[in-house]
């Protein structure tokens, strides 16, 4: 069908230095939403590369949207930390993206509703 389109969407995201959920993005603001296989692409060719600037849940995400994205049900902060297992305080974990088991908890995160 030339009309079938994947909805899907999957962003690559992490735990900051300050284990803060945070996802893939360029400009701090709004994060790469991807097919899954585009989204992995993410984080084989920039992982932790200087273009990358990640938005980060909690007090960055407030200051930018008017709430953290760990207070609404379903956001991808919400999942993120309700499904990733926080790394040592020192050590985040590699970019992991929702929907694909990350490499500490293994646990799979489901894909969710791309938003701000």
């Amino acid at each position: 069908n030339d009309y079938f389109t994947d909805t899907v969407k999957y962003t690559p995201v992490r735990f900051s230095a300050s284990c803060n959920v945070e996802c893939m993005a360029g400009d701090g603001k709004g994060c790469w939403w991807e097919p899954y296989d585009k989204c992995l692409d993410n984080i084989a060719k920039y992982g932790n590369s200087p273009i990358v600037n990640p938005l980060q849940c909690g007090p960055v995400h407030k200051s930018i949207f008017g709430f953290t994205g760990y207070d609404k049900e379903g956001h991808w902060c919400n999942v993120g930390m309700k499904t990733m297992t926080p790394p040592p305080h020192s050590l985040p974990n590699p970019p992991c993206p929702v929907g694909v088991p990350d490499s500490i908890s293994d646990q799979l995160i489901p894909p969710v509703t791309p938003s701000k």
